[in-house]
């Protein structure tokens, strides 16, 4: 035996190539995870556009939903194709105040009994809207008598109220304030830290 055979280690396998099947079993098990999650099922999302041409009427409004209770008693969920047939759900029935209408076509029905909340930041494309448009402008212009109420006031975020502050809200192309929005509201995408700055070189 010469001295050459015995002191050579056992051949090893490239640090390359250990680090790209590394790379691509941690990939497909990413993909497997999120498929999982979604339950197998696609839906057909309707795009963003639709949502903000509805936000800008000043009658329907995204980023939100109704609840406490999130489901007016004595009427179900159903599938809408647009929160406009959502909102002529509502109108159809008397005990019905408003909407809430969920990015798979959900609609849910609520009385007057619900509030406003903000939606987690994957449902940042729900819309919620009153039982009529016309009607809500004719009661919001009416005159009403002045009453005072003691109300807790929504605190600025960690990163101050501007939606550009928050990486999730610029992520949603929200712009203006976010946390909280102008009706003292803190949307979902509030959480977090400030976007990185980058630095002229």
């Amino acid at each position: 035996m010469s001295d050459s055979e015995h002191v050579l280690p056992p051949p090893e396998a490239p640090h390359f190539a250990a680090s790209v099947a590394l790379f691509l079993g941690g990939s497909c098990l990413l993909l497997v995870a999120l498929l999982s999650r979604g339950g197998g099922s696609f839906h057909q999302l309707p795009s963003s556009g639709q949502f903000l041409e509805l936000a800008e009427e000043g009658c329907f409004m995204e980023g939100m939903y109704y609840a406490d209770p999130h489901r007016m008693p004595g009427s179900d969920r159903s599938s809408e194709p647009s929160a406009q047939s959502c909102q002529s759900r509502c109108l159809a029935n008397e005990k019905c105040a408003h909407f809430t209408y969920w990015p798979d076509g959900g609609c849910l029905l609520t009385d007057s009994t619900s509030y406003p909340k903000a939606v987690p930041f994957q449902y940042l494309s729900t819309v919620i809207g009153p039982r009529d448009c016309s009607r809500a402008e004719v009661e919001s212009s009416a005159p009403v008598a002045e009453k005072v109420v003691a109300v807790v006031a929504a605190l600025p975020g960690i990163n101050g109220t501007a939606c550009a502050s928050y990486p999730a809200c610029e992520a949603a192309k929200l712009s203006g304030n976010c946390c909280p929005n102008d009706e003292h509201v803190s949307l979902g995408c509030c959480g977090g830290f400030p976007p990185k700055a980058t630095l002229a070189v």
